[in-house]
């Protein structure tokens, strides 16, 4: 069994153990900013990210990658390794900092589109 598997019971075993892929996930660079010289080495990227319905992002952590994102359409579900649940639809800002560790999953029948700030 994978680590994490079964940890979170909202979608039931099977798709848990999903959290450790991320298929249906298209991603489409936009502008890209240098923060130096204050901030040698750092970028300001903007990226649009989509999840096809159903799609789920794997676990992942932001230590090395803050970001801010803003739902465009569709709605998104936020699972925390800690177990807290958050629900974003269109409109929605979410500020993930480097002590964020979660996973996404996407309503089973639309598209979710946001765009994303990452440093």
């Amino acid at each position: 069994m994978k680590p994490g598997c079964g940890t979170m019971p909202k979608f039931g075993r099977s798709s848990i153990c999903q959290l450790h892929s991320s298929e249906g996930i298209s991603r489409q660079p936009g502008p890209e900013l240098d923060l130096g010289p204050d901030l040698p080495g750092y970028k300001l990227r903007a990226t649009t990210v989509t999840f096809a319905p159903g799609a789920v992002r794997a676990l992942h952590d932001h230590r090395k990658n803050p970001e801010i994102t803003y739902t465009l359409q569709g709605k998104l579900t936020e699972f925390s390794k800690a177990g807290a649940l958050l629900e974003f639809g269109p409109g929605a800002f979410r500020a993930n900092g480097r002590d964020v560790e979660h996973w996404w999953r996407t309503a089973a029948r639309r598209n979710w589109c946001s765009s994303m700030s990452r440093w």
